[in-house]
């Protein structure tokens, strides 16, 4: 089960609680859920949470985990190759372009 899908839990039981750093988080455990199976053991419903508005948000919940695990992605080191590539194709474009202007300009 991912992470979406259990917070939906985590929204309609009793035994969550918000932490200004990682959002609704067990009380049990102080963390995120990562419980396995279909639901958690210590699961208890709390009658006055809508679970439709629960699961909005812990939809929204798991996409926001996403893009932070994205941003804090390693990223790759750009390749010496690919660099000295890209100056290479500049510099022969530039020469080529210079005889051109020399040529022309040159029989005048």
């Amino acid at each position: 089960m991912d992470l979406a899908n259990r917070m939906i839990q985590c929204q309609q039981c009793l035994k969550r609680e918000f932490n200004p750093r990682n959002g609704v988080v067990c009380s049990l455990t102080h963390a995120k859920p990562a419980f396995e199976g279909k639901e958690c053991p210590d699961f208890e419903e709390d009658p006055k949470v809508d679970k439709e508005r629960a699961r909005q948000i812990a939809i929204a919940t798991g996409r926001a985990e996403h893009e932070k695990a994205l941003k804090n992605a390693p990223r790759q080191p750009v390749s010496t190759k690919a660099v000295l590539s890209i100056i290479g194709t500049i510099l022969l474009v530039a020469i080529i372009i210079g005889i051109r202007i020399a040529i022309r300009y040159g029989n005048s």
